[in-house]
């Protein structure tokens, strides 16, 4: 089966006590080609601490990276930067995923990918083609 890897972008601000949750639905999602690319922006609490740990496990792989302080859209900037994947999912550091997600976006975008899709929005019960 021809695998696709994503990237799971989250930019994050002194949110260390929120990254747990979504951590661990990353760790449970039942496809597994895929990278954690959380960038701190400039966050002064235990965010560098906690995503250490979680590197140290080795459960799912992961890219971290702290830069000062320069809003949501720089973040979004300095992760795509490091994504080194077909797709691309941004995923807030206070939002997690259902176990499934990952493998339904697959799914989705082997389904509708062609040159006149350029990527997928979806929301609950549905899915937009842009």
């Amino acid at each position: 089966m021809d695998q696709i890897k994503i990237s799971v972008l989250t930019p994050s601000y002194n949110r260390a006590d929120k990254l747990k949750v979504l951590y661990q639905s990353l760790c449970n999602q039942t496809y597994t080609n895929f990278e954690w690319i959380l960038i701190a922006d400039g966050s002064t609490d235990e965010t560098d601490d906690v995503v250490k740990s979680f590197i140290e496990e080795k459960k799912i792989s992961i890219k971290y990276k702290w830069k000062q302080n320069g809003g949501k859209p720089s973040a979004h900037n300095e992760g795509i930067l490091l994504a080194d994947s077909e797709l691309t999912i941004i995923c807030d550091d206070d939002d997690y995923f259902v176990d499934k997600a990952l493998s339904t976006v697959c799914q989705y975008w082997k389904k509708y990918k062609n040159k006149k899709t350029g990527g997928l929005i979806a929301y609950k019960g549905g899915v937009i083609l842009i």
